[in-house]
């Protein structure tokens, strides 16, 4: 077990979870914008 292993794999979680708002706020301008 290692610490700098598990700081990795946060930082990479991190990454993902902005990845993954990020597309998430496209794809509510998009229906929004589509429902207008």
């Amino acid at each position: 077990m290692k610490i700098v292993h598990l700081g990795s794999f946060f930082s990479l979680m991190k990454k993902l979870l902005q990845c993954i708002c990020w597309h998430f706020n496209i794809l509510a301008v998009q229906v929004k914008t589509f429902l207008r």
